[in-house]
């Protein structure tokens, strides 16, 4: 859904453009399948009819994919907005099958998940592998193939942790959005935790969160509103348009990547910040929508790195984890600032403490 161009700089309320349903393709159903499909499992204890309803889409969008095996997306001539078009959909059809599998038990729909890469935008495979090597019971001998892909991957990003400024990512991961990169690799490191218990993929996913909190060659939190340097002018409208001076809080930025497609002599666009190097290819501005853009695609792992890392150092972990006992917080002995804004988390609820006082993120003051 979308309108045929982008808005321009206005508050969500102010765009009165039309919106259009553009159409259906093979890589969307099955994607829709596999969420529809792990959806059930969340809510069949809660909502019993709603987990089946969910279940149900998932087989009539996974059907519709099996006869459509070929429907790629493309958008209109007229339309130009992100087409975010992909043409191999093995991935999508891998992650959607073993969903349903998982929750059916259905052998038609099983799949052979013997390799897969970290999830992005256009590889879903990770997906997969997540699936697969956390359901043992469900999964018999592919789950353990599914393991040795996710432990081979993270022992490789382990090595890459113990140097440098201790992060996983190497030059080639420094593309448009390699923040997404860099947090999705967090969550695939948590996942080799889950699964073994080794403290190594607990501490190289932390370095990850240290790396995108300002533990990186920029010096820079890449969370907007959250750290002594963090981003004031992302791409993101609302930010620009909203009459505050501070962006939006909470957001992570793309990061760093030499691509310069921003980059030109048009009144939008940026001069060349490019540095040389892919780590330090950044520039906080409005008009960098490639290396200081929002989306949610980048926000989402992050999202996930952040709250399973707390949640794993206040004692939760999920059902098939191993391990005997969580971790616990690190938590320093010298003074804190009281100047500085810090960020809690208190179970489920999450508030920012400046000055000694507590905010929640609406900016109220709590008690």
């Amino acid at each position: 859904m979308t309108s045929l161009s982008f808005p321009g700089d206005v508050m969500p309320s102010s765009d009165k453009s039309a919106l259009y349903v553009i159409g259906k393709g093979t890589a969307a159903s099955f994607d829709f399948a596999g969420v529809m499909a792990a959806a059930y499992r969340v809510y069949k204890k809660l909502d019993e009819a709603f987990a089946v309803q969910c279940l149900e889409a998932a087989k009539k969008a996974y059907a519709w994919g099996v006869q459509n095996p070929d429907a790629a997306f493309h958008n209109p001539s007229d339309v130009s907005t992100g087409e975010y078009g992909d043409g191999n959909f093995d991935d999508e059809k891998l992650f959607a099958g073993t969903e349903i599998f998982i929750s059916t038990g259905d052998a038609s729909y099983k799949q052979n998940v013997n390799e897969g890469n970290v999830p992005n935008w256009g590889d879903v495979s990770g997906l997969a592998i997540y699936g697969a090597a956390t359901h043992e019971t469900e999964m018999g001998n592919t789950a353990l193939s599914a393991r040795q892909v996710l432990l081979e991957k993270s022992d490789a990003f382990v090595d890459r942790a113990n140097s440098g400024f201790g992060v996983v990512m190497d030059e080639r991961d420094f593309v448009w959005g390699s923040n997404a990169v860099a947090a999705n690799q967090g969550v695939w490191l948590l996942y080799a935790y889950y699964l073994t218990g080794e403290k190594k993929y607990y501490d190289a996913a932390r370095k990850v969160l240290d790396y995108l909190l300002g533990k990186n060659p920029l010096n820079l939190s890449f969370l907007t509103g959250f750290g002594t340097v963090s981003p004031k002018y992302p791409h993101h409208r609302p930010s620009t348009a909203d009459k505050i001076a501070a962006p939006v809080p909470g957001m992570l930025v793309g990061g760093p990547q030499p691509g310069g497609e921003d980059i030109g002599s048009e009144s939008w666009e940026c001069s060349d910040y490019r540095t040389g190097f892919p780590a330090t290819s950044y520039v906080d501005n409005r008009c960098s929508y490639a290396s200081n853009e929002v989306a949610i695609n980048w926000n989402a792992p992050f999202a996930y790195l952040a709250g399973a890392i707390e949640a794993l150092n206040s004692g939760h972990k999920p059902d098939f984890a191993e391990g005997s006992t969580a971790l616990k917080p690190v938590l320093a002995n010298s003074k804190v600032n009281k100047q500085s804004v810090r960020l809690y988390f208190n179970g489920e609820k999450v508030f920012v403490e400046k000055n000694g006082k507590r905010f929640d993120l609406k900016g109220m003051r709590i008690p």
